[in-house]
């Protein structure tokens, strides 16, 4: 019977391959459907797996160049696309492994930019730190490392931050209004209250 194709009924988006009728692998239908038109008349399931390999390490390279060349990732988010892709562990870590090898993929550099990217929106410490570990699923130890070499204390973060709201907080409640933003952004209420309670001050005057 050999390989069978077929459009997943869950999920359209992806195809189910079975192999004398029995279920094998999930893939991409966008970047595997054209490519597997060539395996339909492979009777031998050995000589099958061996074309599939290679298949799938160049559609993985194929696929990772294509992102890469738009924007720069992290490799765990990379490696996150790859498998809701369908292709396999041991193919996922050859294709990253190739991209670092070739300079394509350094997380080093991409933590540094996403890094800077959210001080200069004024985003804390510590709410960068929140961000880039719970929603980019940075590793912990690498993230804290690069984030304590940042050059920019909370304190001058902060400062900043406040010269856009400088003259905004004429009233007691424009102060409150600025200090919960500034709580929302990641800034320890502790600071905030220390440095806008001098604010406060003026305004009581």
């Amino acid at each position: 019977m050999g390989l069978i194709v077929r459009i997943n009924q869950e999920d359209p988006r992806h195809l189910t391959l079975l192999w004398d009728g029995e279920p094998w692998r999930v893939v991409c239908k966008f970047l595997f459907l054209k490519e597997l038109n060539t395996f339909s008349s492979e009777p031998h399931f050995e000589t099958f797996m061996e074309k599939f390999a290679l298949l799938e390490r160049k559609v993985a390279k194929r696929y990772v160049l294509a992102l890469l060349s738009k924007k720069g990732f992290l490799s765990g988010a990379l490696g996150k696309k790859l498998e809701e892709k369908g292709f396999s562990s041991p193919v996922i870590k050859e294709t990253l492994a190739y991209c670092q090898e070739r300079g394509m993929l350094n997380d080093s550099e991409e933590l540094s930019r996403l890094i800077s990217k959210e001080r200069k929106k004024g985003k804390s410490v510590r709410a960068t730190y929140f961000k880039l570990r719970q929603k980019k699923g940075v590793d912990a130890s690498m993230l804290h490392s690069l984030i304590k070499e940042d050059p920019h204390s909370e304190e001058e973060a902060l400062e900043k931050v406040l010269l856009k709201y400088s003259n905004k907080m004429t009233t007691k409640e424009e102060v409150r209004k600025v200090a919960q933003k500034l709580c929302q952004k990641g800034f320890s209420p502790e600071l905030v209250f220390k440095r806008l309670y001098h604010s406060s001050l003026k305004i009581l005057k």
